[in-house]
């Protein structure tokens, strides 16, 4: 008979005040920031941890099994400050130094064909077609909750509103969708927000919300607004 052994799986050399995290850079729709590090071999999970001060409060952001966490809940000017926990299946753990990263601005100008620039925010009649950025709010009450952007000013024809359930991926909101005749002005009728049942929630699920704004160009083209600020509910 053979006689069984038992291997303990330790994890790898890591020097004091490693870095680990390597890259943090804006997201392909560049509405938010998608923080990468080393993968270290042998974890069960990692935790990953923000603060707006270097040495301030790390809130828990996530927990990964990947090397990489998508922080969708930035703005553009702040700065942020990440941390990553790694437990790995041994029950040790590694806490890596804090690394800052911070939203890019999307650059505004691009080079046309003679080499010179032109601003992308306009169209080529000379008319700007800049949509503002949306700011939403919400609010819960005892029957019902309500998502509000309020009197949207600029050529928008409709609005997304998209949902994250948890720490899921965010989706078109299956209860609007999309929202046409915004209100214009004071003095016209229009959407200014939508509500739902809270029976819709689920208890102790953390929610969060986004939108933006669109318009269609004579061509069918569909033009959107920055995202909005995110805002977040709890069922």
């Amino acid at each position: 008979m053979v006689a069984s052994k038992l291997i303990r799986v330790s994890r790898p050399y890591i020097p004091p005040e490693t870095s680990l995290i390597n890259k943090i850079e804006n997201t392909s729709n560049n509405t938010g920031l998608k923080v990468e590090w080393d993968d270290l071999g042998a974890v069960k999970s990692y935790y990953v941890y923000r603060a707006k001060e270097k040495d301030g409060f790390y809130k828990l952001m996530g927990i990964t099994y990947e090397p990489y966490l998508i922080d969708e809940d930035v703005e553009a000017g702040q700065k942020y400050w990440y941390r990553v926990v790694a437990n790995f299946s041994n029950d040790e753990k590694f806490q890596s130094a804090d690394v800052e990263g911070s939203l890019k601005p999307i650059e505004s100008l691009a080079a046309d064909n003679n080499g010179q620039t032109i601003n992308k925010s306009k169209t080529t009649s000379g008319r700007n077609t800049k949509l503002n950025k949306p700011k939403i709010s919400i609010k819960k009450k005892r029957r019902n909750w309500q998502i509000y952007w309020g009197i949207i000013s600029d050529k928008s024809t409709g609005i997304d509103v998209y949902m994250k359930n948890g720490y899921g991926k965010y989706k078109k909101y299956r209860k609007i969708n999309t929202t046409t005749k915004l209100k214009k002005s004071k003095n016209k009728k229009g959407a200014v927000g939508i509500t739902s049942s809270n029976k819709s929630l689920i208890k102790g699920v953390k929610y969060k919300f986004k939108a933006r704004t669109f318009y269609y160009k004579k061509n069918g083209r569909k033009v959107y607004s920055k995202w909005s600020n995110v805002i977040k509910l709890k069922g």
